[in-house]
């Protein structure tokens, strides 16, 4: 039984590959307060995942001082990419 605590999506999650974020304080730090507590519901990675089915860019983390509606804007843009 899948544990609605935990985000479905902490798995396969990007932002915590080797290398994206600073250090690995930091990597436990954001899945202590978001993916493994029910906040992955205020992370705005989870949440703009909903309404957008292309790859979320890492530099988009939990904590994003932007709206979803400007993440998507962004996205759409190709504000990320390279």
């Amino acid at each position: 039984m899948e544990n609605s605590e935990v985000c479905p999506k902490l798995e396969k999650c990007p932002i915590f590959r080797e290398g994206v974020l600073m250090n690995s304080i930091t990597g436990d730090s954001y899945k202590n307060v978001y993916c493994l507590r029910k906040r992955h519901l205020e992370c705005k990675r989870f949440l703009v995942s909903k309404s957008y089915t292309k790859p979320i860019p890492t530099q988009v983390l939990p904590n994003s001082f932007m709206s979803i509606e400007e993440i998507i804007k962004r996205l759409k843009e190709g504000y990320w990419e390279k």
